[in-house]
């Protein structure tokens, strides 16, 4: 296989979307993690579910890059919106990532940015760029929101894309991090998602469904959620297909 294009995320469901518009995407085990492999304009595309958080991504990404020697690295999922102005299903391409507390963001690579804001221009929603800021926990609070904002200067927020950059630079591999707005800032999650997380990255569906069986209050936020995610990750799905093509030509 030749260099592949390396796209991750945290949890399958927000890559299930991009595998079903991929050439003849199939299931693979890729170091141990629920993974796909596809081509897309003659040019080997692996995608791969690190789990969320930093621990799982640092850990997946260093195995990932060890053995598949990708050509480049993209970092993809949903993400909050730290700034008015993005609504769900609207695109985030950074231009820079920072973890929470640092105060040196990592660039992405600037040669892969002008053909991404290109082929982003063309998918079917709004974007915006920035510089994304990656935390240890799910923001469930326009108030934290804002307090975010005012401290990093970031447009959105996520758990995941610094800590993909570090990897990504460690080894000299390109990379980039696009994402998909899912809950805006004046309408955070429905409730702290972090709480469900193993320590291996995973989500604990059942315990969310547990936590929601007896506080009826939720259900309909938590449908307005699973709507937001759905509309997030087609709209994603679409400009990765786009963006996938285009960064082929130059990695």
């Amino acid at each position: 296989m030749t260099q592949p294009i390396l796209v991750v995320s945290a949890l399958p469901q927000e890559l299930e979307p991009l595998a079903r518009r991929l050439m003849a995407a199939r299931m693979r085990s890729t170091v141990g993690l629920a993974a796909w492999q596809a081509t897309l304009s003659a040019r080997t595309v692996v995608l791969v579910a690190t789990g969320c958080g930093s621990g799982p991504t640092t850990t997946a990404l260093s195995r990932l890059i060890a053995e598949l020697r990708p050509a480049c690295v993209v970092a993809t999922g949903i993400c909050g919106a730290l700034v008015p102005g993005p609504r769900t299903g609207h695109l985030v391409l950074a231009e820079a990532v920072r973890r929470e507390g640092e105060t040196t963001p990592r660039e992405a690579t600037a040669r892969l940015l002008a053909p991404a804001a290109s082929a982003l221009s063309e998918s079917a929603g709004p974007g915006q760029r920035g510089l994304m800021v990656s935390g240890h926990r799910v923001v469930c609070s326009a108030g934290e929101k804002g307090r975010l904002a005012a401290e990093t200067g970031g447009v959105a927020v996520d758990m995941e894309s610094g800590w993909v950059a570090e990897e990504a630079d460690r080894a000299g591999v390109p990379w980039l991090a696009v994402r998909a707005v899912m809950d805006e800032v004046d309408r955070p999650p429905a409730m702290d998602y972090g709480q469900f997380v193993r320590t291996d990255g995973r989500v604990g569906t059942l315990g969310i469904v547990l936590h929601a069986l007896v506080r009826p209050w939720l259900w309909s936020a938590l449908s307005e959620d699973g709507a937001r995610t759905k509309e997030a990750t087609a709209s994603l799905s679409r400009a990765l297909t786009r963006l996938l093509s285009a960064l082929g030509a130059v990695v």
